[in-house]
């Protein structure tokens, strides 16, 4: 009987009965080599990606994104977020591929080292592009502080003056402090608004003792006698006067709305006296802390009735401090100091080594690098890539373009 041998393309070639194994496997061979007359093939032309493909290998990226953003602001919740994002992802991949007919893991085992992988390299995304935005952000409060050039005795009074600008979106520059004015009228009305309507629903009037003690007269007293022991003038009997008074005008007690007209007149006249000081006025310091106590004590006893205040009146405040930081670097900026003096010493420079335009076109440069408005706006857009988790998406975007190259 021949001897029958199916040839890899699926031919059936019959050999004679007897013939030896060696000779069959010698004329298989000589099947196998392609004839002198066969056309010859061009080079395999790799098939076009289509958006399928990149929608699909994205799911790893994308789940690692989301996980990163579930597993919320401490870092190693959010690295742990992205890695089981990220495997999560890359599981659904390897599905969709399998469905597709494409190529996928062909054991447990393959499948599962490519899923701990794509979970560590999504954690890693996304430990490392938070420690840029970490970087971005701390770095953005100095760069809004060097363009606000504030003063100590302001920043002092008003801490977080960088944080309200970038938090607030406002640069230094004539626009940016009218927003800040818009927005401090906004948020003090928002504050009146809340104030009236618990009046109107029956809240307290606010008692003459609840400012005094929440405004700590006592502490102002306490102050006044050390001074006095010190043999300075003796304020005592000036704390214990204006408590006096106010409960004599204020027997019946202090309606809210009346009362937040009151301490905003009671801080109005405690900033002017520190403003005064500030540019080297004498100023009674006994007239300022009191000043002060009694809006405080208003402060906290509005506070007390209307909690959703507290919140509007912090931000107002803050509001009102930047504007005053920006109110004075608009004097201090005008033309003259940040843009026409580094240019005319840059020309001069140049014009010593025989290239004035270039000096011009270099102090133009600086002068426009280190302006106010230019620091701000660059701590604002720092400040919002941190927050916006953008380094951590442009490291994802990498991995991502990377594995488009390698296909």
């Amino acid at each position: 009987m021949p001897i029958k041998v199916h040839l890899p393309d699926g031919r059936i070639v019959n050999f004679p009965d007897g013939m030896s194994q060696e000779q069959i496997q010698a004329e298989v061979a000589k099947f196998a080599q392609p004839s002198p007359e066969a056309p010859r093939q061009g080079p395999q032309v790799p098939q076009e990606r289509t958006w399928t493909d990149t929608a699909v290998d994205a799911l790893p990226t994308v789940g690692g994104a989301v996980g990163g953003v579930l597993g919320g602001v401490k870092g190693p919740i959010a690295m742990g977020g992205a890695a089981l994002g990220g495997g999560f992802g890359e599981a659904l991949r390897q599905t969709a591929n399998r469905f597709r007919g494409q190529p996928a893991p062909g054991t447990m085992t393959e499948a599962a080292s490519q899923i701990g992988q794509a979970g560590m390299t999504q954690a890693a995304a996304e430990g490392g592009g938070r420690l840029i935005s970490g970087a971005l952000r701390m770095a953005a409060a100095p760069i809004y502080n060097l363009g606000l050039s504030a003063s100590k005795a302001l920043r002092t009074q008003y801490p977080n003056l960088a944080r309200t600008g970038i938090d607030e979106g406002i640069a230094v520059s004539g626009r940016g402090t009218d927003k800040a004015r818009m927005l401090r009228g906004q948020s003090a009305r928002q504050a009146d608004i809340a104030i009236t309507k618990a009046e109107q629903a029956g809240a307290a009037p606010i008692s003459t003792n609840e400012v005094v003690r929440g405004g700590d007269f006592r502490g102002v007293a306490g102050e006044a006698q050390k001074r006095a022991q010190l043999g300075m003038v003796d304020d005592t009997a000036d704390v214990a006067a204006r408590a006096r008074s106010l409960h004599l005008k204020n027997k019946a007690g202090v309606p809210l709305t009346e009362a937040q007209a009151l301490k905003r007149t009671a801080q109005s006249s405690a900033d002017q006296a520190f403003r005064t000081q500030q540019r080297g006025g004498t100023i009674r310091t006994v007239d300022q802390q009191l000043d002060k106590a009694t809006a405080t004590g208003l402060k906290k006893a509005i506070e007390t009735r209307v909690p959703a205040v507290g919140a509007i009146n912090q931000r107002t405040q803050a509001l009102g401090g930047l504007t005053k930081g920006l109110e004075d670097a608009e004097k201090r900026n005008h033309i003259l100091s940040q843009l026409l003096l580094p240019t005319l010493a840059a020309a001069g420079t140049g014009f010593v080594s025989g290239d004035p335009k270039a000096g011009v076109g270099a102090g133009l440069l600086m002068a426009g690098a280190r302006s106010p408005g230019t620091l701000s706006r660059a701590a604002i857009s720092m400040d919002r890539a941190g927050k916006w988790k953008i380094p951590e998406q442009m490291i994802r975007a990498a991995i991502l373009a990377n594995l488009e190259s390698q296909q």
